[in-house]
Parts: structure tokens; sequence; C-alpha cells
């Protein structure tokens, strides 16, 4: 137990994103992409000592998990036994971020004020959705008393108390069931608003949250995705045949918003900042979706929409303001020859 205790400090120490613990294969901290080793004299027992005051009464075959204490910080704590214990510790933010704080637009902060249909936010991978998604989560929980749904895997965060009702918890928590089923059953929770932070579309839960959408709830979703409009087409993808018309329908009726951000390296190159489009519907855009053209082909009505700002407006700006260099707007920017000018 006590050495158990030793590596959670060092993890913390460390500012490591999770703990590996097992008898078989050691101690191991991931810190930003790759695994490292620890020393450490892990057995059974040991592991069997930490869990023992963690254990539900039935420990399912996936697993369980539960929030852990250590200290003035807890931890999102997984553990399966396949073969022996594999335990997998993951540190909490004390505080979840809010817009402000993670330099976002401030026309963003109209998105908890959405009350019904929904919100798609996506970005590349590793260019901070999840935390976006978490500030979102946050605004919401502050300013609309509703209930709440937040769904996760993992949890980085943990919410304080606010104006909202909010569960918070995992996509895939051990009783829960699959969570296509849960989603079918929100008015049995009597649900308000839905946010789901899922690493893919699969799974069959996809159908029941634009279901949710189109009944009156709030449902924001992340997408893994280059921009909006390969989120939306990745979207429909991501519905069945028999379900496209459906699925165009919804998007064009219920989809209030869609947000996408690219993480750029600042000028000074120490820090990072990020670059926001967005998008608040359009009634050709919807026109486009019923009428079943391709979302490619809607790119330049998303982008010359009411209110909305282009990825390459958002890059231009963000190199007019000083806070990016050219060949970095460059990088990410669609329009490569209007960024050309600012190589040199």
């Amino acid at each position: 137990m006590a050495e158990i205790e030793r590596l959670i400090d060092e993890a913390l120490r460390r500012g490591a994103m999770a703990l590996h613990l097992s008898a078989a294969q050691g101690a191991h901290l991931r810190v930003e992409e790759g695994l490292t080793p620890l020393e450490a004299a892990l057995d059974e027992a040991a592991l069997g000592r930490f869990l023992a005051p963690l254990l539900p009464g039935i420990v399912p075959p996936e697993g369980f998990e539960v929030i852990y204490t250590h200290g003035a910080r807890r931890l999102w704590v997984h553990a399966i036994e396949v073969g022996g214990w594999r335990v997998t510790c993951r540190p909490l933010a004390p505080q979840a971020p809010r817009l402000y704080t993670l330099g976002l637009p401030q026309a963003l902060g109209r998105v908890p004020e959405i009350t019904q249909g929904l919100v798609l936010l996506s970005s590349p991978a590793g260019h901070g959705r999840s935390a976006t998604w978490a500030a979102l989560v946050e605004e919401i929980n502050q300013r609309r008393a509703c209930h709440l749904l937040a769904l996760s895997q993992p949890w980085a965060y943990l919410h304080a108390p606010g104006a909202a009702l909010l569960d918070q918890g995992a996509l895939s928590a051990p009783g829960q069931g699959p969570l296509a089923a849960r989603l079918r059953r929100l008015d049995e929770e009597d649900i308000d608003a839905l946010a789901l932070d899922s690493p893919s579309l699969g799974g069959g839960w996809l159908a029941p949250a634009l279901t949710a959408a189109a009944s009156g709830l709030l449902v924001l979703l992340t997408i893994r995705a280059q921009g909006i409009v390969e989120a939306l087409a990745a979207l429909l993808a991501a519905l069945g045949e028999g379900e496209q018309a459906w699925g165009r329908a919804i998007l064009a009726t219920h989809l209030r918003a869609a947000v996408s951000q690219r993480r750029l390296r600042s000028v000074d190159g120490r820090g990072q900042v990020l670059a926001t489009s967005l998008f608040w519907g359009d009634r050709r855009v919807s026109e486009g979706l019923v009428a079943g053209r391709e979302v490619a082909s809607l790119a330049s009505e998303i982008a010359q929409a009411p209110g909305s700002v282009s990825m390459d407006d958002a890059l231009f700006s963000l190199l007019k303001r000083g806070r990016v260099l050219g060949r970095e707007a460059h990088l990410h920017a669609e329009d490569k020859q209007r960024f050309a000018p600012f190589l040199a």
C-alpha cells in the first residue's frame, strides 16, 4: 500500500496523465505521449490491499471505476482483473477549465445559452478538444439550472457544484449497460442536457444521441476531425445507409452550432494558442443537406454563413495580432496562398 501511495505521489509530482500498475509489468507513467517505466516493488498482495476498500460488492468482467482521494488530490481509478490486477490511475484536475482560461473567443460563450438541439465540437487529435468540451460543460453547469449528464472516457476534471444538477460519469461505466441503451432511457432520468466526449462515433450510440437533440434536449458532442466540414461528414458517415436521410434532416433542423479548433505554437515558441472556427447554422446549408449534397460541397456556405468564422479567418486574426508566426498559420491554413506573403 505504501509503495502504491509513493508511486501516486511521483505521478502527481511529474504531472503525469496516467499511472499504470500491475504485478506482472510493474509501474509506468504516461507523461505527454510516451510511457515511462518506474522502479517499483509491486505484487498482487500490494495491489489487493490498495483495491480492497474500493472494491464494489461484485466486480463485473469489464472491471470497475471509482474516484480515489489521495491527500488533497483525487484520481479516477480503473481496475480490471485479467490474470492479475491491472490498475490505471488518472489524476483529476482540481478545477475544470473555463472558456476564458483557455483563450477561446468570446463568441463561444453563446454555446452554453443554447437550451436544445445539437452542438458539435471538433479538432484533430491533440488539439485540446476535450479541454474545451469540459469548459463548455462547466459553463452550462455554472449558468443553467438543468439536469446535465456529462459522459467522457476518461475524465480529466471534476466539476464544482453549480446551478445545474450534474451527473458526471464514464462512457462505459460498469453496471450502466451499453451507452446506446442508456441514451434511450434519458427520459427516465429526466435529463435536460447531454454532453458526450467520445473517442469514436461507433458503438450504436450516435442515433440515440441525435434523437435526443431532436426531442428537445441540448446535446454537445465531440468529433475527432480536421474541421467543421469534416466533422459533419464524419457524423453522417457513422450512420447506417438507411439512416442517411434521417441524419441529414436532423442536422438541417437541429444543428445549432459547430466549433472546430487547432492548437498552434505561440509567436515566441514557448506557449500555445487556439485558433477557433465557428458555424451557427444557415438556411442554405440546411437546404443543401436535405437535398443530399455532399458536405464538402457546402464548405463555402458554411464559411460564409452569418456570424460564422472560418479557420482561415481565425488564423489570419491570430497572425495580424502577432500571436503566431506566418509559417505556423500557413501550416494550418486551407488557402495557402492567402498566407504565403507572411512566410518570409
